[in-house]
């Protein structure tokens, strides 16, 4: 739908984004004619790409007060994983855990989902922290690929199932992963595509040149 409201000289319009799930959660906002007065203005003229830097760093999480964005956490999805192997029947009658292939897929995951986690707990110790950006900035790009990866696994123990969505009584799950797959890529887009975060750790944290 679409809002349009007359401000002071000038109209706002605000539209929904549908996602590629069926879902709103974005907004497009167009502003007509409209004159932002120095008493709003953030940071000085000409400071605006500072300002905007600045939003993305705690869109991030990597900026110092700036929350985590909840949500369900990676041992719950990891556990959920596992339940969703142990109870997804294959042909023969065995069920997608007793797949070799799937269940290292599942371990392999499992064992990024602990490195993480790890990685999380040393972050908060100044001392193991040599370049105090490194750890919160690669967090984005490494919960952003392994919920991605996660949800991927998942579709592959569903097999056909997986083509059932939210609504149907037939989904695994209530049909929660192949939702869960297709706003994963929401998140690696979010706040700065992982490509965009990845060249930010290089030039800024690695001191790598700059690509061309």
């Amino acid at each position: 739908y679409e809002i349009r409201l007359s401000l002071v000289g000038s109209e706002m319009c605000i539209r929904d984004s549908i996602k590629v799930t069926g879902e709103t959660g974005f907004n497009e906002v167009l502003f007509e004619d409209l004159v932002v007065p120095d008493a709003m203005r953030l940071d000085e003229v000409g400071k605006g790409w500072n300002v905007a830097m600045t939003t993305l760093t705690y869109e991030r999480g990597a900026a110092e007060g700036a929350g985590s964005g909840g949500g369900i956490s990676i041992d719950d999805r990891i556990r959920s994983l596992v339940s969703l192997a142990k109870k997804t029947r294959r042909p023969g009658g065995k069920t997608a855990w007793d797949n070799a292939v799937l269940r290292d897929k599942v371990m392999q995951l499992a064992i990024r989902g602990e490195g993480f986690r790890q990685t999380s707990r040393r972050a908060r110790v100044e001392g193991l922290c040599e370049q105090p950006l490194r750890l919160p900035l690669q967090q984005k790009v490494l919960t952003s690929e392994l919920m991605q990866d996660m949800a991927a696994v998942a579709l592959e123990i569903e097999g056909p199932y997986s083509s059932l969505y939210l609504g149907d009584r037939r989904a695994p799950d209530g049909g929660q992963w192949p939702l869960a797959y297709l706003n994963s890529y929401g998140f690696t887009i979010a706040a700065g595509s992982n490509e965009i975060q990845r060249n930010i750790l290089g030039e800024r944290v690695l001191g790598m040149a700059k690509s061309k």
